[in-house]
């Protein structure tokens, strides 16, 4: 989860430090409580190359404008919960199956050029 915001950015610096030239950030739930400047300026000074989040928590639609920003849909994996609680079936083949976040990756990175070795 990110809240402020403020641990991933000591995580960047520190990775910064030791020479990392790719950085991609992922969380289930991006709140944005001090709003989105700091990754922005992060983002602009090249310090990271992307966020990638779920839609499970509000994200303001301007945010979600954000180059840097990926916002994946979940609401395919929630609504075959809500349909498997509701007709009483189990919920644990759902939650064990880990190709959908599988699926959701290499949706966002197939259309990226894999000739950057770095």
């Amino acid at each position: 989860m990110i809240s402020s915001g403020n641990s991933m950015f000591d995580v960047i610096d520190e990775l910064k430090k030791r020479g990392t030239k790719k950085i991609y950030l992922a969380t289930t739930y991006a709140l944005f409580t001090k709003g989105i400047d700091k990754f922005r300026e992060y983002y602009e000074q090249e310090k990271f190359d992307g966020l990638y989040t779920t839609n499970l928590s509000y994200i303001p639609f301007e945010y979600q404008q954000e180059k840097w920003l990926h916002v994946c849909d979940c609401a395919p994996l929630v609504s075959d919960i809500i349909y498997n609680i509701h007709n009483d079936l189990s919920i644990s083949s759902i939650l064990r199956d880990r190709s959908y976040p599988v699926k959701l990756l290499e949706k966002k990175f197939s259309s990226c050029s894999h000739t950057d070795k770095n």
